[in-house]
């Protein structure tokens, strides 16, 4: 009986770890033999819905993809009419106007471009650059990006600590990863608050923190936070890609991600990433990524 129940907790472990099928007969009558079969029809199950699951998101992004490309082709139309518009412009006026509709084509591609990167990474089509690099002074620059947005909502930046100055990842897409991390907490703390960006490096990991002083997640939204597409009760803007594409990309660099509140202050999210040195460590990765 012992042996069983060592064997059955060994299958569930490795399931758990790698799933994939257990290739076992059905075993005789009895408690613990029935519990077995218990456990294999429970693997059948897991893996349909995750066979299921990744047919849905393949057809997710190919549909996403699809409809980005269309709509970059007609907005390059729209932008070759508007340089034609602008050569036969005569008036301030109509320089004006055309200058307004420029800026609305601007916004345009920028979030085409947002949505078609977010599907490319969930479909694992990004392969990522790793590189040396500061993660200190890339998360300063980000802040300096957003400096328009902290301006308009009277929100500040406050960034403690210290990080080593030697990293390995793909700096460009980490930079896309900790401007939505810190464009989401400006847009959702209080007008005039602070968001806090805390830097850490701690046995061996990379922590970053970045809280603000919202009104946090409810606990119906927290499980599905990161999901693509997911904004939200209380979150009203964008499109809810964001959070999403910021998880990929830690996962990318064997990190994680997580979310909590704290009671009084309101929303913290902390990454987590290992300090692998050199890009050895990224080659299991990136074959995966190139298998997909």
């Amino acid at each position: 009986m012992e042996d069983n129940i060592r064997q059955a907790e060994a299958d569930i472990s490795h399931f758990l770890l790698y799933p994939e099928k257990v290739n076992k007969k059905s075993l005789e009558e009895g408690v613990c033999f029935n519990l077995l079969n218990q456990v294999r029809e429970l693997e059948e199950q897991l893996l349909h819905e995750r066979y299921q699951k990744k047919q849905k998101e393949s057809y997710t992004n190919s549909f996403i993809e699809n409809m980005a490309h269309q709509m970059k082709t007609s907005v390059t139309a729209l932008q070759i009419r508007l340089d034609l518009a602008d050569f036969h412009t005569k008036t301030e006026e109509e320089k004006a106007a055309l200058k307004e509709g420029q800026k609305c084509v601007t916004r345009l591609t920028e979030e085409i471009e947002r949505v078609l990167k977010s599907s490319q990474l969930a479909a694992g089509k990004v392969l990522m650059d790793y590189e040396e690099l500061d993660l200190e002074k890339l998360i300063s620059a980000c802040i300096e990006r957003l400096e328009v947005i902290a301006h308009k909502r009277k929100v500040s930046f406050e960034m403690k600590g210290e990080l080593p100055k030697k990293y390995f990842g793909d700096g460009f897409w980490l930079m896309q990863a900790f401007e939505n991390l810190l464009k989401n907490a400006a847009e959702h703390t209080k007008k005039g608050t602070i968001v806090w960006v805390n830097l850490e490096e701690k046995e061996g990991d990379i922590k970053v923190s970045i809280c603000d002083e919202g009104e946090g997640i409810s606990p119906e939204e927290m499980p599905i936070l990161f999901q693509r597409f997911c904004r939200g009760t209380s979150r009203k803007a964008g499109y809810g890609i964001g959070l999403n594409m910021a998880q990929d990309i830690i996962k990318s660099h064997h990190g994680s991600i997580s979310v909590k509140n704290i009671q009084g202050k309101g929303a913290c999210f902390l990454v987590s990433l290992p300090m692998l040195y050199g890009t050895e460590p990224y080659k299991i990765v990136r074959e995966n990524e190139r298998k997909l």
